[in-house]
């Protein structure tokens, strides 16, 4: 069995209309079975299973220059093993 890899990973600062298009596009890719992606960071099609774990939250730090907020989801699941 290999090891660990990556599969798309974006990090940018983008308007937030424009995450609200990338989380629709997960959104229907979840509803669907099959991730989707396609962006200026790269592109990804991966199929998901029936269940998933979630983990979602929203904290806040306030600082001197105002209040920091982040959005932290992770969605977790396992595929069936290959068969040779």
């Amino acid at each position: 069995m290999s090891g660990k890899r990556t599969l798309f990973e974006c990090k940018e600062t983008r308007l937030t209309a424009t995450l609200g298009d990338i989380l629709h596009q997960l959104a229907d890719g979840l509803a669907q079975g099959r991730i989707e992606l396609r962006d200026d960071c790269g592109q990804v099609s991966a199929p998901i299973s029936r269940e998933a774990k979630v983990e979602l939250s929203i904290t806040e730090k306030p600082g001197d220059r105002g209040t920091k907020r982040k959005l932290a989801l992770e969605v977790k699941w396992q595929l069936p093993a290959e068969r040779p």
